[in-house]
């Protein structure tokens, strides 16, 4: 299994400076690249989520923690993965993950693909 990085889209970003354009939360650079090494693990994770796309959303709420769940925003025909074993898979790893921008709430989504082809 293969994962293939996709969008990331910043949902929420409470008490941080806001940014002018069509996209006012700013990014954390640090925080992507974190997200997605320990999305990567799933790579090598024996509970296979099986192939498809998935949408992980990390969610910072007044803790240094995040929570994290997948999202279904995929049209009915296109193959997902399995977000549970997903989960499973990247948990412990996303749990982790910390901010730098000290919001009082940050929700940022993650798409990806995961390819059954061999790495």
């Amino acid at each position: 299994m293969t994962l293939r990085p996709g969008r990331v889209a910043y949902l929420r970003c409470d008490g941080v400076p806001q940014q002018s354009g069509p996209f006012p939360c700013p990014r954390d650079e640090a925080l992507e690249t974190a997200v997605w090494a320990a999305l990567a693990g799933v790579e090598d994770c024996a509970r296979s989520p099986g192939p498809g796309h998935a949408d992980i959303v990390v969610d910072f709420d007044d803790a240094d923690a995040p929570t994290v769940r997948a999202r279904d925003t995929f049209p009915s025909d296109t193959a997902r993965t399995d977000d549970p074993a997903l989960l499973a898979c990247t948990s412990d790893a996303l749990a982790s993950v910390r901010t730098t921008l000290r919001p009082r709430r940050l929700v940022v989504s993650f798409r990806l693909v995961l390819d059954p082809a061999s790495r």
